[in-house]
């Protein structure tokens, strides 16, 4: 099934690929940011138990409410159309994130229909799908355009409930959130797409809503190093190679991680003369760790390479040391 709505950092035009990772003994789906929902969507999960998070009020309410009440949600979200004030309207609503401030979304609203119906208006309608500005916000005569198209992804609410199930547990939360708790479970799969680390968000800071510092990531890498579920993550190296020192840090006979590099995703998304706080960047080649060996179908599909560091590689990385000898945490 195809991703309901583009999503800023949406694994959208490769989630079918992306599905073929979770291996087949898995009884628990598990995503923590889920964003949209595109893997999720894509992956084959009947007669697994699925378990969503994300730490957007609004996007954990369209979930709820796409689970509970679906047809109610779609006849909402088909009686709205695209106009400038309406946008500005719910945008007020869900609030205005102001640089180095702690952004709390939907502020003093506890109606998760009014949340849900907004964040797909928002969703449908902003430039980037990022909830912040509207397309042709000076072009009305696009707006029937913009009106078809979120008419057309409403239509889809039932088919994406039937997908996801009456039991799909769906939470809000940061790194406290209960779908943590199987971590231990050698029958769950935890595909994590974790927000960009900051290295590598540059001057599109304001386009992402919800903050999940350095300072978490490295929190989850200690939740997740040595969790006995077959484990996922989904990202991008940048210079501080963060993933790598952690991971292969807490490498033992029972942990094995290794990094492959994407190749299906990372060359359709080049963009070599792409600038990052004015420094020019390399083309962004995109990764996943794994503390599991890939099946054979995921390793053709994604097409991936093996990429761990040697261990004189990781010696020379910052830090590498005091992670490995328990000294930093």
């Amino acid at each position: 099934m195809k991703p309901l709505l583009s999503y800023i950092g949406s694994k959208s035009r490769i989630a079918e690929k992306y599905s073929v990772l979770i291996p087949s003994s898995c009884e628990k789906y598990v995503e923590p940011f889920v964003g949209m929902g595109a893997v999720a969507l894509a992956a084959p999960l009947e007669g697994r138990q699925i378990y969503l998070n994300d730490k957007s009020p609004g996007i954990a309410s369209l979930f709820r409410e796409i689970r509970d009440h679906p047809i109610e949600l779609r006849d909402r979200i088909l009686s709205l159309s695209a106009n400038a004030i309406k946008f500005n309207e719910f945008r007020l609503k869900q609030g205005l994130p102001k640089q180095g401030e702690l952004f709390h979304e939907f502020e003093g609203i506890s109606d998760s229909m009014e949340m849900a119906v907004m964040t797909f208006y928002l969703i449908a309608l902003s430039f980037d799908n990022a909830r912040l500005n509207m397309k042709y916000i000076n072009k009305p005569d696009k707006w029937a355009d913009l009106t078809d198209y979120m008419h057309a992804e409403a239509r889809r609410i039932p088919e994406v409930s039937k997908k996801i199930g009456k039991d799909c547990v769906i939470d809000n939360a940061g790194l406290d959130s209960k779908v943590w708790n199987y971590i231990e479970d050698p029958t769950a799969f935890y595909f994590i797409d974790p927000p960009y680390l900051s290295e590598l968000i540059g001057n599109r800071k304001q386009l992402y809503l919800q903050k999940f510092s350095d300072e978490e990531q490295v929190e989850m890498l200690h939740m997740i190093s040595k969790g006995q579920a077959k484990i996922c993550i989904a990202g991008y190296r940048g210079r501080s190679m963060l993933y790598d020192k952690y991971l292969s840090a807490f490498k033992d006979p029972y942990h094995e991680w290794h990094c492959y590099l994407v190749k299906a995703n990372s060359l359709r998304s080049a963009s070599p003369n792409k600038k990052i706080d004015g420094k020019s960047r390399p083309v962004r080649a995109e990764f996943i760790w794994c503390n599991f060996s890939p099946e054979p179908k995921a390793m053709y599909y994604l097409n991936l390479s093996p990429k761990d560091l040697t261990r004189d590689e990781l010696l020379k990385l910052d830090t590498y040391n005091d992670i490995l000898n328990g000294n930093l945490r």
